[in-house]
């Protein structure tokens, strides 16, 4: 009696998330806990304006903490799911997207370029930067199921 061998599909499946690097997430952990410690000595003060102005920048640093650790794109064979830096999440199927765009995006010496995807899904345009987590798997994947408007 012989068994039948099993063979590995040829279909090439993707699979991933899309994310802010590690690095971008401990900063943003950096400057709140100094902006809070230079909040927390500063309320004692007098100056009002001052701690109004420290506050501010604590508000930012949060505001980076949510845009860093939320913000994601999750992709599978099927679609991707964007989700922003409040929480809120979409599904998409690739049929959906209208364009896709690079763009380079310069550091602020020149020194290297990062290309940023900007992807149009109906009136909406997600914009992925350059240096996230898996980008690179996400731009294959886009790719192959779109064909070649990367």
């Amino acid at each position: 009696m012989s068994q039948k061998r099993h063979h590995p599909s040829k279909q090439i499946h993707f699979h991933g998330i899309v994310k802010h690097p590690f690095a971008n997430k401990i900063l943003s952990w950096i400057l709140l806990s100094c902006f809070m410690a230079m909040l927390i000595g500063a309320w004692s003060g007098e100056d009002k304006n001052l701690n109004g102005f420290l506050a501010v920048f604590v508000l930012g640093s949060v505001l980076l903490i949510l845009f860093y650790h939320v913000e994601q794109v999750s992709f599978d064979d099927n679609g991707f799911t964007y989700r922003n830096f409040l929480g809120v999440s979409h599904r998409y199927d690739y049929a959906q997207i209208i364009k896709v765009q690079e763009k380079e995006a310069y550091n602020r010496f020149g020194a290297y370029a990062l290309k940023d995807i900007i992807l149009t899904v109906g009136a909406r345009k997600i914009r992925l930067q350059g240096n996230m987590d898996n980008l690179e798997h996400f731009k294959i994947c886009i790719l192959f199921k779109c064909g070649n408007m990367v």
